[in-house]
Protein backbone atom coordinates (compact mmCIF):
# COMPACT_ATOMS: atom_id res chain seq x y z
CA UNK A 1 0.00 0.00 0.00
CA UNK A 2 1.28 3.17 -1.09
CA UNK A 3 0.54 6.47 0.26
CA UNK A 4 0.84 10.16 -0.80
CA UNK A 5 1.07 13.11 1.15
CA UNK A 6 -0.95 16.04 -0.44
CA UNK A 7 -0.98 19.90 0.32
CA UNK A 8 -4.40 20.52 -2.08
CA UNK A 9 -6.10 19.07 -4.84
CA UNK A 10 -9.08 20.67 -7.15
CA UNK A 11 -11.54 18.62 -8.68
CA UNK A 12 -11.76 20.17 -12.40
CA UNK A 13 -9.84 22.78 -13.80
CA UNK A 14 -8.53 24.31 -16.88
CA UNK A 15 -5.59 26.31 -15.31
CA UNK A 16 -3.06 23.14 -15.09
CA UNK A 17 -3.07 22.00 -18.15
CA UNK A 18 -5.01 21.28 -21.24
CA UNK A 19 -8.46 20.57 -21.44
CA UNK A 20 -10.65 19.61 -18.20
CA UNK A 21 -8.39 18.16 -14.95
CA UNK A 22 -7.83 17.00 -11.94
CA UNK A 23 -5.23 18.91 -10.20
CA UNK A 24 -3.32 17.22 -7.66
CA UNK A 25 -0.61 19.37 -5.10
CA UNK A 26 1.97 17.16 -3.23
CA UNK A 27 3.66 18.67 -0.04
CA UNK A 28 7.32 18.84 -0.10
CA UNK A 29 9.97 20.45 -2.07
CA UNK A 30 13.52 20.36 -2.15
CA UNK A 31 13.86 22.92 -4.65
CA UNK A 32 12.56 25.91 -3.00
CA UNK A 33 12.75 28.33 -6.22
CA UNK A 34 12.70 32.14 -5.20
CA UNK A 35 9.65 33.71 -5.67
CA UNK A 36 7.71 29.96 -5.87
CA UNK A 37 3.99 30.19 -6.28
CA UNK A 38 3.52 27.82 -3.60
CA UNK A 39 5.94 27.95 -0.84
CA UNK A 40 3.78 26.89 1.82
CA UNK A 41 4.39 23.79 -0.02
CA UNK A 42 8.08 23.32 0.95
CA UNK A 43 8.48 21.56 4.05
CA UNK A 44 8.19 18.05 4.29
CA UNK A 45 5.79 17.86 7.08
CA UNK A 46 2.51 15.72 7.12
CA UNK A 47 -0.55 17.35 5.83
CA UNK A 48 -3.43 15.23 4.13
CA UNK A 49 -1.80 11.70 4.02
CA UNK A 50 -3.99 9.74 1.67
CA UNK A 51 -3.76 6.21 0.07
CA UNK A 52 -2.94 5.92 -3.93
CA UNK A 53 -6.27 3.85 -4.36
CA UNK A 54 -8.31 7.04 -2.62
CA UNK A 55 -6.75 9.73 -5.01
CA UNK A 56 -7.56 6.67 -7.86
CA UNK A 57 -11.02 7.19 -6.61
CA UNK A 58 -10.97 11.13 -6.23
CA UNK A 59 -10.07 11.52 -10.00
CA UNK A 60 -12.42 8.64 -11.02
CA UNK A 61 -15.14 10.87 -9.48
CA UNK A 62 -14.00 14.32 -11.12
CA UNK A 63 -14.05 12.19 -14.65
CA UNK A 64 -17.78 10.71 -14.08
CA UNK A 65 -18.66 14.18 -12.18
CA UNK A 66 -16.99 16.98 -14.70
CA UNK A 67 -15.98 14.64 -17.22
CA UNK A 68 -12.41 15.26 -17.12
CA UNK A 69 -9.49 14.45 -19.12
CA UNK A 70 -6.89 13.73 -17.33
CA UNK A 71 -4.95 14.73 -14.05
CA UNK A 72 -1.85 17.19 -13.25
CA UNK A 73 0.83 16.32 -11.21
CA UNK A 74 2.09 19.62 -8.93
CA UNK A 75 3.87 20.61 -6.45
CA UNK A 76 5.50 20.37 -3.86
CA UNK A 77 8.02 18.57 -6.18
CA UNK A 78 5.65 15.09 -7.69
CA UNK A 79 9.02 13.23 -8.03
CA UNK A 80 9.53 13.09 -3.83
CA UNK A 81 6.16 10.92 -4.14
CA UNK A 82 6.87 9.22 -7.69
CA UNK A 83 6.10 5.80 -5.97
CA UNK A 84 3.00 6.52 -4.91
CA UNK A 85 1.87 8.54 -7.78
CA UNK A 86 3.25 5.76 -10.06
CA UNK A 87 0.16 3.66 -8.71
CA UNK A 88 -2.25 6.59 -9.32
CA UNK A 89 -1.05 7.20 -13.01
CA UNK A 90 -1.11 3.29 -13.84
CA UNK A 91 -4.76 2.77 -12.75
CA UNK A 92 -5.92 6.32 -14.32
CA UNK A 93 -4.13 5.52 -17.69
CA UNK A 94 -6.25 2.56 -17.93
CA UNK A 95 -9.00 5.24 -17.77
CA UNK A 96 -7.25 6.49 -20.98
CA UNK A 97 -7.10 9.72 -18.80
CA UNK A 98 -3.71 11.42 -19.64
CA UNK A 99 -0.83 12.80 -17.30
CA UNK A 100 0.50 15.99 -16.99
CA UNK A 101 3.80 16.23 -14.48
CA UNK A 102 5.37 19.45 -13.16
CA UNK A 103 8.89 18.88 -11.94
CA UNK A 104 11.50 21.35 -10.63
CA UNK A 105 14.33 18.92 -11.93
CA UNK A 106 15.50 18.74 -15.25
CA UNK A 107 14.84 15.37 -17.24
CA UNK A 108 18.78 14.73 -17.12
CA UNK A 109 18.89 15.40 -13.46
CA UNK A 110 16.23 13.47 -13.13
CA UNK A 111 17.64 10.08 -14.85
CA UNK A 112 20.81 10.26 -12.87
CA UNK A 113 19.35 11.22 -9.36
CA UNK A 114 17.53 7.52 -8.69
CA UNK A 115 14.26 9.19 -6.98
CA UNK A 116 12.05 6.13 -6.37
CA UNK A 117 9.38 5.79 -9.22
CA UNK A 118 10.68 8.84 -10.97
CA UNK A 119 11.90 6.57 -14.17
CA UNK A 120 8.25 4.89 -14.39
CA UNK A 121 6.31 8.41 -13.54
CA UNK A 122 8.33 10.19 -16.53
CA UNK A 123 7.51 7.20 -18.83
CA UNK A 124 3.74 7.51 -17.62
CA UNK A 125 3.31 11.18 -18.25
CA UNK A 126 1.98 12.66 -21.77
CA UNK A 127 4.14 15.91 -20.80
CA UNK A 128 6.46 16.85 -18.37
CA UNK A 129 7.13 20.32 -17.48
CA UNK A 130 10.26 20.24 -16.24
CA UNK A 131 12.95 22.51 -14.81
CA UNK A 132 13.11 25.51 -11.87
CA UNK A 133 10.94 28.33 -11.96
CA UNK A 134 13.15 31.05 -12.28
CA UNK A 135 11.48 34.59 -11.42
CA UNK A 136 14.07 36.46 -13.96
CA UNK A 137 13.03 34.34 -17.04
CA UNK A 138 9.46 35.64 -17.09
CA UNK A 139 7.26 33.11 -19.89
CA UNK A 140 4.96 35.42 -21.78
CA UNK A 141 3.78 32.93 -24.51
CA UNK A 142 3.37 29.24 -23.35
CA UNK A 143 0.36 27.91 -21.37
CA UNK A 144 1.23 25.90 -18.60
CA UNK A 145 4.80 26.98 -17.69
CA UNK A 146 6.14 29.74 -15.12
CA UNK A 147 9.56 30.63 -16.69
CA UNK A 148 10.93 30.31 -19.83
CA UNK A 149 13.53 27.76 -18.85
CA UNK A 150 10.77 25.07 -18.46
Amino acid sequence: MAFLNLADWVDCTEVEGPGRRFALWVQGCLQRCPECCNPHMFDIVPRTIVEAGEVVRLVRSARDRYQIEGVSFLGGEPMLQAQGLVIVSEELRKDQLSVITFTGYVLEELQTMGLPGATALIALSDIIVDGPYRSDLPEAHRNWVGSANQ
